[in-house]
């Protein structure tokens, strides 16, 4: 059975783009709008139609409780299924806060604000119902974190979506149901795309490769038709090689670099070694990096130097040096750097980890503002508890803090930041995002930290 999807305020603009590349995915798709622009909107059905999917045209105002459970009947009957819910539709307007009338406001919550509630809603009983799990997406704004003049009650409403899908994320993740939003930047229409993963024959380091994250992430982009250079420390090489070995039997060209990211020269070498082997580089992703557990007042300078020369030094350096190459290439690229959802929201018992996590925050977005005139674009990842050999080495350590805690009688250094859940991440789900940061559908994102941590912090 094909996966169906419905978009609202489909008729135009981004949510036409939403319908016809959800289309070109394999989706049969349903398209809704308000009765004045039925033309248009019969017109984008008819658009997908003629490239092979099924679509069905709705009318019906979303900010209507009725109209909505009405729609939504209406599209499981026509398509079967409802797999993904699309809450696009949304207006804005320009004005003072002092000249917002009330009636303004009300019209602005009423589409922007409730009409995305009863679409989460009702998109979540029918996939409640269904038991397959499914998407839901929202239309949030730039706006709804960085707020601007003359247009109080639209930022408002754009601030209170993404109130709304964090807290459905949190109740909906027992199903299986994801909620997530996008936050487009003003003047984006025909141009948007959404999140995809575009197969590109191109060049890709990862550092730290030879396990865990970075090693998920080296086969997820040899799986996307990326040409891959893989690197990790002379201790990791017979892991290393191995790596490598399986890039090439999936028919993928593939170098291992022994070097250490925390050495200018070494890393200067790596970068040179990777374009001589795979030719023009066109993405890195610096993912080396460690971690420590201690109480903050037992961290010994060394022990910084040893979390920063890696962390945020070795990160550095491989963002400076995929710059000049990318740079002298003249075709843009992607830098990508590890963060961490400590880079969000701290804890104890790893100051010092912390602490580079959140540089590391800073330097993405320091470095994307200078890039971005190159076409460069520079994003972060931020795992949250992922399960890898590092994560097993902090538990138990962490298990060792806590009852010598117990010992002592002081309070207990509790987990935090678990996800909502029932499982821990993988390595292979900050791949997954990765892999759509390296790719063409990622053009208009920079200077982003992105957190894949199934709903343990926001940002």
């Amino acid at each position: 059975m094909s996966s169906s999807a419905l978009i609202t305020g489909a008729a135009q603009g981004i949510g036409r783009a939403i319908a016809f590349r959800l289309a070109k995915d394999g989706f049969n798709v349903a398209v809704n709008d308000i009765e004045k622009n039925s033309s248009k909107l019969n017109q984008v059905k008819q658009e997908i139609e003629n490239i092979g999917r099924k679509s069905v045209a709705i009318i019906a105002d979303v900010s209507q409780d009725k109209q909505v459970q009405s729609m939504m009947s209406n599209v499981r009957e026509k398509l079967d299924s409802l797999n993904v819910v699309v809450a696009n539709a949304g207006i804005c307007q320009i004005k003072p806060m002092i000249k917002i009338s009330a009636d303004d406001w009300d019209k602005i919550f009423a589409i922007n604000m409730r009409g995305v509630f009863l679409c989460y809603r009702e998109a979540a009983k029918i996939m409640i119902e269904q038991g397959k799990g499914g998407k839901i997406i929202g239309a949030c704004s730039t706006a709804g974190y960085s707020s601007h003049t003359m247009a109080a009650h639209y930022i408002a409403g754009k601030w209170g979506v993404r109130g709304l899908t964090q807290a459905t994320a949190l109740e909906l993740a027992k199903y299986n149901i994801k909620v997530n939003a996008y936050c487009p930047e003003k003047g984006i229409l025909e141009q948007t795309r959404v999140l995809h993963w575009l197969k590109i024959s191109s060049s890709a380091l990862i550092t730290g490769a030879a396990q865990g994250i970075g090693r998920a992430i080296a086969f997820r982009l040899a799986k996307d038709g990326f040409n891959v250079a893989v690197n990790d420390i002379e201790k990791n090489s017979s892991k290393l090689n191995q790596v490598k070995q399986e890039i090439e039997n999936i028919g993928r060209k593939s170098v291992a670099i022994i070097a250490d990211v925390s050495q200018d020269k070494q890393v200067q070498s790596m970068m040179n070694n990777a374009r001589e082997k795979l030719g023009n580089l066109n993405v890195v992703v610096a993912n080396a990096g460690i971690c420590q557990i201690k109480p903050m007042i037992e961290i010994s300078a060394d022990d910084w130097d040893k979390i920063f020369a890696l962390n945020m030094r070795g990160v550095f350096l491989c963002y400076r040096e995929a710059a000049k190459i990318m740079i002298e290439q003249g075709k843009g690229g992607k830098i990508i750097g590890a963060c961490s959802t400590a880079g969000y929201s701290s804890h104890t018992m790893a100051a010092h980890y912390i602490a580079s996590k959140w540089g590391v925050r800073g330097l993405t977005q320091a470095t994307a503002l200078e890039l971005a005139k190159y076409n460069i674009k520079v994003n972060a990842y931020c795992p949250g508890i992922t399960e890898t050999d590092m994560m097993q080495s902090i538990n138990e350590i962490m298990t060792k803090y806590r009852e010598k805690q117990k010992e002592k009688g002081e309070k207990v250094d509790e987990v935090k930041n678990m996800p909502a859940f029932d499982r821990l991440g993988q390595p292979e789900d900050i791949a997954n995002l990765v892999s759509f940061l390296a790719s063409k559908d990622s053009d208009y994102i920079t200077g982003q930290s992105i957190m894949v941590n199934g709903g343990a912090a926001f940002s």
